[in-house]
Formats: structure tokens, sequence, C-alpha cells
């Protein structure tokens, strides 16, 4: 198949990398995907929540010296996911942000298990302008997670996150983020559809995935954002070209948070064909071996390399 824009299909097949793996990949409009909320409570044991409650204050004392923020609050973890009748259906249940923040400790993973960690409900959004740009999130040195990196306009779906019916709604989450992190109004976007749904290989971190379009160019994108404080980051900006999407995923596949780079390859996929998939997933694959067998202080002397070459451009 050339690499040329194919109409989309809705889809159920696995795709699994090194990086993340999709077990659910389509595209669901907002009555294509069903939300449950069991009002069940995560809780962990009382040894691991008295650990959990000390990584927290020192992760809060951390950022706070870095000028940033953390709060704790309610969070929804995913109990089941699956396809049914055509529709993504998510069962969800209530955890903290504290336990999330506390979860994310390696030591502490490899203690409880990753099957006994509860599973965080987040939204990963790919921001389309109207001229053919992506746009992406090079993340700041005041936030949580993956300082530096680049992303793509990600966040947890939180309880105030409802549709006009009062249902928990990961669409409001992505537009939501897509706002709070690139100034983007709700006027101002075009259309959203989720493409899927993620596991991040190394955190067990899971995500529904969204395209997004604006409305605006590039340009305008830029002035709005023009002496505005994002907190979370600053945009990058990419064209909408089948050597660099391809290139982005494989450049960041160490350092770019998993939900970014599974977007972009669904994004890919369905921009481009089934062949540019089909190769991205290959170069996955081999970078993932390689990635795989280096100790965990080649691993994070890659990576600074990575951030550092990306600060520079």
């Amino acid at each position: 198949m050339s690499e040329s824009e194919v109409q989309p299909t809705n889809l159920s097949e696995g795709i699994v990398t090194p990086f993340f793996e999709i077990p659910v990949s389509g595209h669901f409009s907002r009555e294509e995907v069903e939300i449950t909320d069991s009002k069940l409570d995560f809780e962990f044991d009382n040894k691991f929540q008295k650990r959990i409650n000390e990584i927290w204050q020192k992760k809060k004392k951390q950022i706070e010296e870095k000028g940033g923020h953390l709060e704790d609050r309610p969070k929804l973890v995913v109990l089941d996911n699956s396809i049914k009748s055509g529709k993504l259906c998510l069962t969800l249940g209530h955890s903290s942000y504290k336990d999330y923040v506390g979860s994310t400790d390696p030591k502490l993973r490899y203690l409880i298990g990753a099957e006994r960690l509860p599973k965080f409900l987040g939204a990963a959004a790919l921001l389309e302008t109207s001229d053919n740009f992506l746009v992406l999130n090079e993340r700041s040195q005041s936030v949580f997670q993956y300082n530096g990196w680049l992303s793509v306009f990600a966040g947890s779906t939180e309880l105030e996150d409802l549709n006009v019916n009062g249902v928990i709604d990961p669409f409001t989450t992505a537009i939501r983020e897509t706002k709070e992190e690139t100034e983007v109004e709700n006027m101002e976007i075009a259309d959203i559809k989720c493409l899927g749904y993620m596991v991040d290989s190394f955190t067990d971190a899971e995500a529904m995935l969204f395209h997004v379009k604006t409305t605006l160019t590039k340009v305008e994108l830029e002035s709005l954002q023009r002496n505005k404080n994002l907190d979370e980051g600053k945009s990058v900006f990419i064209p909408i070209d089948a050597g660099e999407v391809r290139k982005k995923i494989l450049e960041f596949s160490k350092v770019f948070v998993s939900d970014g780079a599974s977007v972009l390859t669904l994004f890919g996929r369905d921009k481009f064909g089934q062949e540019w998939f089909n190769n991205v997933v290959e170069r996955l694959n081999r970078r993932g071996k390689v990635y795989n067998s280096l100790t965990d202080k080649q691993r994070q002397i890659l990576e600074d390399k990575l951030i550092l070459r990306l600060a520079r451009n």
C-alpha cells in the first residue's frame, strides 16, 4: 500500500511494541464510547500505603522547590476495557493522585507487582492545525513527570470531566487538556475522535488516545500563545509528512511519553497507510530490543542526551 491517506475503519486487533500496547484501536465517536463508574474504591495494604505517603511527601517537596505544585485529589482507575457491539467500553473505579504519584516509584512497583497496581485513566490528545501541522508539547521542568520530554496534550480524566448527560467523559478531558496547554478554545475545535486505548509497557499507565483538529493555523496558534505562561510546556510544530512523523516517533521512542508515541503511530496509520504503519512498528521493535538490553545507567545517559538534543532544536 502506498503512503497515501486511507479512509478510517473501526478496528479491534491488538498492537504490541516494546514501548506501548494498543489493545483497542479504531475511530470512536462520543456515542461509541461507554463509560461505567463502579464507584468502587481502590485501596492498598497499610504497609504499602505508608510507603506511598512517604513518596508523596518527597515528590511534593521536590516539585515545589522547582516552582511547581502537587495537590492530592480523586482519580479514576480502569477496572476493565472491552469492545461490545462496536463500542469501546470502560469500567472505572476510584483512587487518588497521591496513590498515583506513589505507585510510579520503581522500587514500590517491584514490591507490589504491576498486576496489583491501580490502572489510572488518562487522555492523550494529538492536535492538528488547519494548515497541516501537528502540535506536540515540550514539557516544562516544573511538571511531576518527564521533565523536558516531548509529549502530546495529556492528563488524567477527572470526576468533573462530564458530558451533557452527567457521565464521566474522556472526550471532555482531551478538550480540557488541549485548551489548558495550547490556549485553543472549544469554539476553535473543529473535530475530535478517539483513535483507541493504550497501555504503557514500562509503567502500565493507561490512556485513551484522541485526534483533535483545530480551525486555527500554525501562525494563528503561535500568535495566540505569544506572551502566555503555559505551565505545562511549549508547543512544538511538525509538518504532516510521512517521513517527519516517522522520524519523531523513532527519535523519541526512548524518551517519548508512550501515549504520545502511540497516538502518533495510529494517526500515521490513518494518514499514510498500512505499509507505513508496519514499517514503524518493525522499527520500534528493533529499537526496543536495544533499549531493553541497556543498564539503567546507560538508559539514563541516553535519555539525557536526547532531551538535550530536543532542547537545542
